[in-house]
């Protein structure tokens, strides 16, 4: 299929949002990716990932900004075409990068593309040093700074089923080795059917609110503050009840979707990421909402297998989350749209933050799936806000208490051609409307031994209703989609 027009909303703002950010990243995560945590998702850059400047020879350059926003203060010098830098940290298209080569400031922030050229393009440029990281303990991964080398807290670790592979190093500002050339050929195996008990975390509230610092703090002040503790739950199998779901009533849906990018798309090709993908979720949303209006902001890759090597993939979280609070959804809106004018509309109308979340390897889902929520036995009360602190941001996200009214569902077997929907938030109040939906990944104890580990994405999108739309998030997704019905 042809890439669908990208908006100037979402190529020039929203591209520089905060992955997965601004409004909340999931603490499980280190911030937005190209995605960015829950709230987004900034995942800072292991140094595999270098990029020469490619565009504005005419102007002598690449502009540079101190800061990810585009309203942040402009460089005086720019980013000379030719110059090579390493990735810090990618949100959308913005790029915080280090200078390695050529002429321009140190460090900064630059666009990589605009809605009609490349500026900067990956390259395989590799410096000469190399320094060892110390290992990660506990047989834990975290997504973490190039020059940070110590988790923020606990709940900055992602539980990774796999050991980091012998003799990989991975270093504070490059690597001394690079990923396989070739992805690893994924076995089928059947994955576990029905009903589980499982384990997962919630949040133990103890009066005070919990945070995150997503960068190491220098003033010797707590890093962290929160506990999480397991409980062991039935999680349901939903697939045979899917065409009942809908976002509204559920918070969730299953919805049949075949994209056109294949599993080493998602790795090695972010451009069609951004340009193509996100056009995929745009229409898709569109019709899963009827809003007529939609922008897809970040991204997240999940796989922690390779985390430990690959620039802006990062591990599962592994507690009960929602990625967006009534604070920080509107915050993350502004984020998508600077201009002062136009917000002011949009936020005077319905809008929803959807999740979409997604498979990306021909195997069906045999490990560590993803558990949802049924959002009518989640109350407001069960809803913590929990804030992420960024070195030029705040975000938050809300963590949930445990309950024993709480009903978890997951899908058995998710395949690359379905996708979950789900709300994170709605700014419409109605009584009885499921405002935002509890996930988290979970370890199934039935998972094979030689299942492989679980590669999926997740993109966030904003569904702006606008005068005339007809909502259609009321519906059951067997209505919204009927083919669902072949999806067994």
């Amino acid at each position: 299929t042809a890439p669908c027009q990208l908006s100037p909303l979402r190529v020039d703002k929203a591209m520089c949002v905060g992955s997965g950010g601004s409004d909340g990243a999931e603490p499980g995560s280190t911030g937005e990716q190209g995605g960015s945590p829950s709230e987004v998702s900034a995942t800072a850059s292991t140094g595999h990932q270098f990029w020469k400047v490619v565009g504005g020879a005419e102007q002598g350059g690449v502009m540079v900004r101190q800061g990810r926003r585009l309203c942040s203060t402009l460089l005086g010098k720019r980013l000379a075409t030719d110059a090579v830098v390493a990735e810090v940290e990618l949100h959308g298209a913005r790029l915080h990068y280090e200078l390695r080569a050529g002429e321009g400031p140190k460090s900064g922030w630059v666009s990589v593309h605009t809605s009609s050229k490349d500026l900067l393009v990956r390259t395989p440029f590799v410096p000469e040093v190399s320094t060892r990281q110390p290992p990660v303990p506990g047989g834990w991964s975290m997504p973490h700074g190039p020059r940070t080398h110590a988790p923020s807290s606990t709940s900055e670790l992602v539980k990774s089923r796999a050991a980091p592979a012998a003799g990989l190093a991975t270093t504070p500002g490059w690597a001394t080795a690079a990923p396989p050339a070739a992805a690893p050929k994924v076995a089928i195996v059947p994955p576990p059917r029905g009903d589980v008990v499982a384990t997962l975390q919630y949040l133990v509230p103890d009066g005070s609110p919990p945070f995150n610092y997503m960068y190491q703090r220098e003033d010797g002040g707590e890093q962290s503050h929160g506990a999480f503790e397991e409980h062991h739950v039935t999680v349901h199998d939903a697939r045979s009840q899917a065409q009942t779901l809908s976002l509204d009533t559920h918070g969730w849906i299953l919805a049949p979707h075949r994209t056109e990018l294949c599993t080493r798309d998602f790795y090695d090709h972010p451009e069609k990421v951004w340009k193509e993908y996100y056009c995929e979720m745009q229409e898709l949303v569109k019709r899963a909402t009827g809003a007529s209006r939609v922008e897809v902001f970040d991204h997240n890759i999940r796989n922690p297998r390779d985390m430990q090597f690959r620039r802006g993939v990062i591990g599962y979280v592994p507690y009960a989350h929602n990625d967006f609070t009534t604070r920080s959804a509107p915050l993350r809106v502004g984020d998508v749209c600077t201009d002062e004018a136009e917000l002011a509309e949009l936020l005077k109308s319905r809008y929803v933050m959807i999740n979409v979340w997604r498979n990306i390897t021909e195997a069906p889902v045999a490990s560590d799936p993803l558990a949802v929520c049924d959002g009518r036995t989640v109350p407001s009360a069960d809803y913590v806000p929990h804030d992420l602190m960024y070195r030029d941001r705040s975000g938050q996200t809300y963590s949930v208490k445990a309950n024993a009214e709480h009903r978890w569902m997951y899908i058995s077997g998710m395949r690359k051609n379905e996708c979950l929907l789900l709300k994170c938030y709605d700014s419409a109040e109605d009584p009885g409307l499921v405002r935002w939906t509890a996930h988290s990944g979970f370890v199934d104890p039935r998972s094979p031994k030689d299942a492989p580990v679980r590669e999926s994405i997740d993109a966030r999108c904003i569904a702006f209703f606008g005068e005339g739309d007809e909502s259609r998030t009321a519906l059951p997704a067997g209505q919204l989609f009927p083919d669902l019905a072949s999806f067994r």
